[in-house]
């Protein structure tokens, strides 16, 4: 692969890879302590809510906090868990490999980035739990930061072969351009491109750099290799690849504002999963950026852009592990009807559902996890036994009787199942863990899986066979008390997710009882535990939880307390609406503030 920068000169400029992606090695080391309460690495969510050290909302300048502000915040001094105002410390995030893609797609304009995206590089983030833009699922090992100075190379070339669309989209020059006139444009693309690329203005010392690269390069080679090479240096730069965050002025002891800038990266990569767009830029530049009545706008603005859609789609797939769906397969023998075009079909589902909530609905977290009216396409309406054409690609919303908004979708319930059975365990466990956020217990490494269930395991139902597991006495019961009646609740779903009365000719009982807000509550079907579980304030506050670890990229901490305590009680107060909630998101400390930085040892 051509390399137009070499190694030599990177390395002669102090620009070598280990130079390029120095900031990875930080990508753990300014976060918090992963063995507290909540933390990276530590699935407990348990915050202590009642200690004094946790964080406030806003800054004191920043105006009144009456309940009526953006989002319907409340009022922070009525909240004990805000007496004192600190923070977790923020971990450094690299973009994901989505992030990356969409910054390239707004830097170059999405035809020229199109090549860019599709023979891509670029290290594919992984997560099996979390949020793709958790800091934890963008670590770079060796190998990934060699592929992402591959994938730059790879760039560099694409505009040596052919230059003429980049010149005139980035230096705007026209037919019959000459070398003379590149080297021309070199200090203004400098600025411009790199001050999207950075998402700030460039200081002096980058912009030498910059310029001195293009210099040391175009003594040796021709003037578009040399420009290509400048683009190679931009596109694998760490303040492109990172989310830097240093901070402006200090607004309480220990807590810092971000730079305008930087809260409109904030903004941006939050609802658009990308760079600021051109008005993020200029209220970043005018200095319009600052206080949280100027953030809340910019929120709200951004959430009616159609590319929030995707935002929305990316979230509840990455909660719910939906991606799951790409490599989910059925016994064909026992689930014939979960046809390839059922399964790319279920891979829109939900996030069919969560657009129909938003745009038709009343956008509310009670009607996204309770409602009857599922959007089905022709292949899920065949699916499902319901009415609907035969179009694959046309998408209505049907009532369906078996359903109850997204968690028990077809293709929800099908990633919670093995490929030939379903996993009352593994549905129960998430269920509890991720829907309702209760801590579960750690697995014991020395634990029988096997003996317990041997006598019963010929048995025809799933709650006989997993029935020693609840047995008085049994070791298992500690644990399997928690998630089994929730996981047992949606046997009526088999492992494809359709719906059934029987497994193995013996009737299926679903019924159980599920603590939620403090109150035990009776249930006899999945779509009863459904409707009492859309309505609590428990899942909520967790639904709620998962949007704070999406926004932050990070687990919450014992310090998160306060801001998590004013966003649920935002969303509370404004019945559970979505948007307002995302909106008094951005206006509690976390997102707001970081903390000031220790000095490192040497």
């Amino acid at each position: 692969m051509q390399d137009l920068l070499g190694r030599r000169l990177l390395h002669r400029l102090g620009l070598g890879a280990c130079s390029l992606l120095l900031l990875a090695a930080c990508g753990g080391a300014i976060g918090g302590d992963p063995s507290a309460v909540g933390g990276p690495g530590n699935d407990q969510t348990g915050l202590d809510r009642g200690d004094g050290s946790e964080p406030g909302l806003g800054n004191p300048g920043d105006g009144p906090q009456d309940g009526s502000g953006p989002g319907g915040v409340p009022p922070a001094e009525d909240i004990a868990e805000c007496a004192d105002r600190v923070l977790p410390d923020q971990p450094l995030r690299r973009l994901s490999s989505s992030q990356y893609h969409n910054t390239l797609r707004d830097l170059f304009g999405a035809e020229l980035a199109l090549d860019m995206i599709m023979g891509s590089l670029f290290p594919v983030t992984q997560i099996d739990s979390g949020f793709e833009g958790d800091a934890e699922a963008n670590v770079v090992n060796t190998a990934e930061s060699n592929a992402i100075e591959d994938n730059a190379a790879r760039i560099a070339a694409s505009i040596v072969t052919g230059p003429d669309p980049f010149m005139q989209s980035l230096c705007g020059l026209g037919a019959g351009y000459g070398e003379g006139d590149i080297d021309g444009c070199v200090d203004g693309f400098i600025d411009d491109f790199g001050a999207r690329a950075y998402r700030r203005p460039l200081t002096e010392g980058e912009r030498g750099i910059a310029r001195s690269l293009y210099d040391a390069l175009r003594a040796e080679q021709p003037a578009v290799e040399a420009f290509a090479g400048l683009v190679q240096l931009f596109v694998q730069a760490p303040a492109l690849l990172y989310r830097v965050e240093r901070g402006a002025d200090e607004v309480s002891p220990g807590l810092l504002r971000l730079t305008d800038h930087e809260m409109a990266s904030r903004l941006s990569y939050f609802f658009l999963d990308s760079m600021p767009d051109e008005e993020l830029f200029t209220e970043a530049e005018a200095g319009r950026l600052s206080t949280p009545a100027e953030i809340a706008t910019q929120a709200e603005r951004l959430m009616a852009s159609p590319r929030f859609e995707a935002v929305l789609a990316n979230f509840h797939r990455d909660w719910l592990r939906l991606y799951e769906l790409e490599t989910t397969a059925k016994d064909p023998a026992l689930y014939p009807e979960f046809t390839e075009a059922v399964r790319t079909s279920l891979q829109e589902e939900a996030s069919r559902l969560v657009n129909h909530v938003m745009q038709d609905g009343d956008g509310s977290i009670a009607t996204l996890l309770g409602t009857r009216e599922i959007p089905v396409n022709g292949a899920l309406a065949t699916f499902y036994g319901t009415a609907g054409g035969s179009d694959p690609n046309a998408w209505g919303p049907a009532e369906l009787e078996d359903r109850r908004g997204l968690l028990t979708l077809a293709s929800f319930m099908a990633t919670q199942a093995e490929a030939d059975k379903t996993s009352p365990i593994h549905r129960g466990a998430f269920f509890q863990s991720e829907v309702l956020c209760n801590p579960l217990p750690n697995f014991p490494g020395n634990i029988d899986t096997q003996t317990p269930l041997q006598d019963t395991s010929m048995l025809p139902t799933a709650r006989e066979r997993l029935s020693p597991l609840l047995a008085e006495g049994s070791t298992c019961a500690g644990c399997h008390t928690l998630f089994n009646p929730t996981g047992l609740a949606f046997e009526n779903y088999d492992a494809a997710g359709l719906w059934r009365d029987q497994e193995n000719g013996a009737a299926i009982d679903a019924s159980g009882t599920v603590e939620l807000d403090g109150v035990e509550h009776d249930f006899e079907t999945p779509l009863e535990l459904m409707e009492r579980v859309a309505e609590s304030e428990q899942a909520r506050d967790c639904y709620t939880l998962q949007w704070y670890r999406a926004a932050l990229g990070r687990r919450e901490f014992a310090e998160d307390a306060c801001g998590l305590e004013l966003v649920q009680q935002a969303a509370s107060s404004n019945g559970g609406d979505i948007r307002q909630l995302l909106v008094a998101l951005t206006q509690t400390d976390g997102f707001l503030y970081r903390t000031v930085p220790t000095e490192v040892e040497p």
